[in-house]
């Protein structure tokens, strides 16, 4: 089982004087900006599995960006100590919602190893940034697969979406073939 964060990997460049696995200080403002003591992660059974958590955080945003995520055993959080509690997700994919966990109780000490596992997560490659005309792609599919519904997307992604699976149903029609 994995956990997955949203990050913003340009934030993780090497900061001198810091080994790569090293979380500075400033970067748990920025990264990790815990509310009530709680960070918000996804719970995934294994790496072929991570495009569903990327599709959780994609449906949930108010538009569309390039996100990156990091992915780690949650082990590294359990074996810490560090409370998980299930919780709805913020998503519009209903069959997702309950794949969302909390990292609740959190203090500085706690929260530096959230940190430090994502950091582990970052070094070792464990990383994947999705660019807006991937997750439109992803959002596109899972309307047609019957995950999410269209009609609850703000209107700036439907908008995107909507323009995708028009293009899909053209691509389809003609055989693929463009002009």
């Amino acid at each position: 089982m994995l956990l997955v964060r949203k990050i913003n990997q340009d934030r993780w460049d090497t900061v001198d004087g810091f080994l790569p696995i090293e979380v500075p200080a400033e970067r748990l403002r920025t990264e990790f900006n815990a509310k009530g003591n709680r960070l918000s992660l996804w719970r995934v059974s294994n790496e072929d599995s991570i495009n569903e958590a990327m599709l959780a955080i994609a449906s949930g945003l108010d538009r569309l960006e390039t996100f990156d995520v990091a992915w780690f055993p949650i082990g590294q959080l359990t074996d810490e100590y560090i409370e998980l509690e299930n919780t709805k997700g913020d998503t519009r994919v209903p069959d997702l919602a309950d794949n969302h966990v909390d990292a609740v109780k959190l203090d500085s000490f706690r929260l530096a190893k959230v940190a430090r596992a994502v950091a582990g997560a970052i070094v070792g490659s464990k990383v994947r940034r999705i660019v807006i005309h991937e997750l439109t792609q992803l959002l596109a599919s899972a309307v047609e697969d019957g995950r999410l519904g269209i009609s609850t997307l703000p209107i700036v992604i439907r908008e995107k979406v909507q323009g995708a699976l028009e293009q899909r149903r053209k691509d389809r029609d003609t055989g693929g073939e463009t002009m």
